[in-house]
């Protein structure tokens, strides 16, 4: 059932899927991940749901100070590289090797 789960969500382009139970794989008494879903049953599922959420947006606000990043990193190359820049980058330099 775990692996049906898994594929469906993975169809559907969910990151993760959870599975609400009374009846668990043995081996597993409340919550647990099976094979890439997490299981949990029915008293722990609001936690099991609050604390999942909480991961996805730390990796939602990673991602987006990461393209941030990368955004910023990108215009500073660009102006670095234009040629009106590098001009005045040239006249600079050789303003200060004539002293």
């Amino acid at each position: 059932m775990a692996l049906k789960l898994k594929d469906d969500a993975r169809a559907q382009g969910a990151d993760l899927a959870i599975l609400v139970t009374r009846f668990f794989p043995d081996g597993v008494t409340h919550f647990a991940q099976v094979e890439g879903v997490w299981v949990c049953n029915f008293s722990t599922a609001l936690s099991m749901a609050a604390g999942i959420a909480h991961g996805l947006l730390q990796v939602a606000a990673e991602r987006r100070a990461q393209s941030g990043r990368t955004r910023r990193w990108r215009c500073l190359y660009q102006f670095v590289d234009d040629p009106q820049f590098s001009g005045c980058r040239s006249r600079v330099c050789s303003k200060r090797s004539s002293r």
